[in-house]
């Protein structure tokens, strides 16, 4: 089985969520119960209803981007695909398509299956470069489902 998912994943789809909850989450009950006491502008209604907001909307931010994002293995005949809770097995037969596409210097790929699977219906996948490259290029069956870029 290859490994064909980026380290990044991982600290994309724990770690951000993580830190960004808990750091933004203690900073706003912080200086929501203790603001006025430390500086005026804690204490003005415009920070108290800016600074809850800001934290619900990094927090749907994340959920709607960076947690969509799953890891991938592979071998010759199935893809293994995790939430990083739950691992699944998809054959290439149950794979419609496979759409490679570019954000900055990362590389995705979009699995689209023919029917919902557990993890959805659409897969975002963030692979490295290199590990992908190569497995696509030794196995024709992926490659036939690949769809070009944009």
């Amino acid at each position: 089985m290859n490994r064909l998912s980026s380290g990044w994943t991982l600290v994309l789809r724990l770690f951000v969520p993580v830190f960004y909850v808990v750091f933004m989450g203690a900073l706003t009950l912080a200086t929501l119960s203790q603001g006025a006491d430390l500086s005026p502008v804690f204490g003005t209604w415009i920070y108290r209803l800016a600074m809850p907001g800001l934290v619900l909307a990094g927090i749907l931010t994340l959920r709607f981007t960076v947690w969509k994002l799953l890891r991938l293995d592979a071998s010759p005949d199935h893809f293994y695909i995790t939430n990083y809770f739950r691992t699944y097995r998809y054959s290439l037969d149950s794979i419609e398509s496979i759409r490679p596409f570019g954000l900055f210097f990362l590389k995705f790929i979009k699995i689209k299956l023919k029917e919902k699977g557990s993890l959805g219906k659409e897969l975002y996948i963030l692979v490295e470069r290199e590990l992908w490259d190569q497995y696509a290029d030794a196995h024709p069956q992926v490659k036939a489902l690949m769809q070009s870029p944009g």
